[in-house]
């Protein structure tokens, strides 16, 4: 029987804090992150299955690299929204939230231009495992659009806090995915399991609501 590799220190970590945004979710990003839009008197987007987020700022600092070799820092993902999510090549619910992605992206198809330019991304935790050519591989057929990034644990684990999450991590079930603006401002988290039409159809709202 083959022996499973030993738990990188990020990947202990992740069950710890996938088993607390479980836990404490709901109650958590209700009401600790409910996004104000400054300078914005307008009332934001309701009903919808995401929640948005408050005093958020844009994201800084880390310096990560693509699956296909070349370096990425917050810059790269000014001006394009993008859809974010801790995962792994061995992680369970990783290649469920790549394809719930896929989906997502195909319901872009009546609006082009956010479809086209709309960022996927996946952020490993395991990063001694998971190379660019890792990521590369994993990432094969799902088309234009998908990013995987990896580097070292401390820049995704300040990319994980920047985003709200104590350490990056994901539980049992599928991933929550993160939406961010381009101006680089983590604007909303669809919960862990949200199915590809619910996404879609809050982030064309959210996206609306940025643009009007």
């Amino acid at each position: 029987m083959r022996r499973s590799a030993p738990r990188s220190p990020v990947q202990r970590l992740l069950i710890m804090a996938g088993t607390l945004l479980a836990l404490v979710g709901g109650y958590y990003w209700g009401n600790q992150y409910k996004h104000k839009y400054p300078q914005d008197n307008r009332p934001a987007p309701h009903n919808l299955s995401a929640t948005l987020l408050r005093r958020a700022r844009p994201l800084d600092g880390f310096e990560l690299t693509r699956h296909t070799g070349e370096g990425i820092t917050p810059i790269d993902l000014k001006d394009r929204w993008s859809l974010l999510f801790f995962g792994c090549s061995r992680c369970a619910g990783t290649s469920g939230a790549l394809t719930r992605l896929l989906q997502v992206r195909n319901r872009l198809a009546a609006r082009p231009l956010l479809q086209n330019t709309t960022l996927l991304i996946l952020v490993t935790v395991e990063p001694d495992l998971d190379r660019p050519q890792e990521l590369d591989a994993l990432l094969q057929g799902f088309g234009p659009g998908f990013l995987g990034l990896t580097g070292p644990e401390p820049q995704i684990g300040d990319l994980a806090r920047q985003l709200g999450m104590p350490e990056p991590g994901q539980g049992a079930s599928d991933p929550a995915i993160f939406l961010v603006s381009p101006s680089g401002i983590p604007v909303a988290i669809f919960p862990a399991g949200l199915a590809a039409s619910d996404i879609a159809a809050d982030f064309i709202r959210i996206a609306d609501y940025y643009e009007r």
